[in-house]
């Protein structure tokens, strides 16, 4: 959208859902340029757009996060508002996000895949262009979808998905359940534990227990913020 009333070649990129059709009229008062993108459909690179039109300000979902089980006060608020602002975690209703519940392995795979700027929607399911993106990719092998996913699986998707980093360092020896990591999975959460995304708790990874929603929102926020 273009304001022909203002002339300084201001533009701003607002990244929202059909709530943000409201929004846009009064950012068009301050702006020349409003370039305004559903994520739930856009495939391309948020940064490259704002690079291309040379945006000043980038702002993130104004739909009101309404969520009846997430309070300021919780630990994972600021991380579950990261992730539903970028359209990484949607609730599992309008007004709850569950943050104690599961999540499954195809979630994982949607999650990275619209990390990657690949549209997820179509297919015979929800999660069949997740599922079929992360497995041509090496990230998954595509098994049991609907299982929950682990603390180590998840870090080790998120690994792959960055090239399967090498760290040459053991920092897993300051958890006492160092032991229970899976040989395939020390490499991966050598690395989780090196960028920040498993901090532990109480002195445990608690590897092979599964990943909460919570959990889940705070690690992907920390990738994003953390590696990129």
């Amino acid at each position: 959208l273009e304001n022909s009333d203002i002339s300084d070649g201001s533009a701003c990129v607002v990244v929202q859902d059909s709530f943000g059709n409201f929004f846009i009229p009064f950012l068009t008062q301050h702006y020349q340029y409003v370039y305004a993108v559903d994520y739930r459909y856009y495939q391309g690179s948020i940064p490259q757009l704002v690079s291309d039109t040379g945006a000043s300000d980038v702002i993130l979902n104004p739909s009101p996060m309404n969520f009846s089980d997430v309070s300021a006060a919780d630990w994972f608020y600021s991380d579950v508002r990261y992730c539903w602002q970028r359209y990484l975690m949607t609730g599992v209703s309008d007004t709850r996000f569950d943050p104690q519940g599961p999540t499954n392995r195809a979630m994982i795979w949607t999650v990275i895949a619209r990390l990657a700027g690949r549209d997820t929607s179509g297919g015979s399911n929800w999660y069949e262009r997740g599922q079929i993106w992360a497995k041509n990719k090496g990230i998954t092998d595509g098994t049991a979808p609907l299982a929950d996913v682990t603390r180590e699986q998840l870090v080790t998707m998120l690994w792959r998905f960055k090239g399967s980093p090498y760290v040459n360092i053991d920092n897993l020896g300051q958890f006492k359940d160092a032991a229970e990591v899976s040989g395939w999975a020390v490499q991966p959460v050598r690395w989780a534990v090196a960028n920040g995304l498993l901090n532990g708790a109480s002195g445990s990874l608690i590897p092979q227990g599964r990943a909460t929603r919570a959990e889940v929102a705070a690690i992907l926020a920390r990738f994003c913020q953390n590696v990129g």
